[in-house]
């Protein structure tokens, strides 16, 4: 059996973008069965773990990072970044960190004004 890694929201001395909680990820504890590539399963328990007491735009943000994280991270990243969480759990690793954060930024952004225009007065139309 292999148990994808997990997300864990410890308690951080602060938080990311405005409430959100800081995210690290860490490897489920299961024997010696390490994953060998991102999943369904992986992702089941990453936005189950993250969105945990979140309201409804936060939850957005824990899909956006975890999409942004198989997008542009090898699934080797992802288990050194666990490697980091477990060297030090109170420290979130900058590369996660980063990626909450735009995650975030883009949750919080209102959207882009659509502009509408009105025929000037002086043209006909036929």
């Amino acid at each position: 059996m292999t148990c994808p890694p997990r997300l864990v929201r410890p308690r951080a001395r602060s938080s990311i973008a405005g409430g959100v909680g800081a995210v690290v990820l860490i490897l489920a504890a299961c024997g010696d069965d390490v994953p060998d590539g991102y999943s369904a399963a992986t992702e089941a328990v990453f936005l189950e773990t993250c969105a945990a007491g979140l309201g409804t735009g936060e939850v957005a943000v824990c899909e956006c990072t975890y999409d942004t994280l198989v997008a542009e991270t090898p699934f080797e990243e992802y288990l050194a970044l666990d490697r980091e969480v477990r060297d030090d759990p109170t420290t979130v690793p900058p590369a996660l960190q980063a990626i909450a954060v735009t995650c975030a930024a883009e949750a919080l952004s209102p959207p882009a004004p659509t502009r509408t225009t009105t025929p000037n007065r002086s043209e006909t139309i036929d």
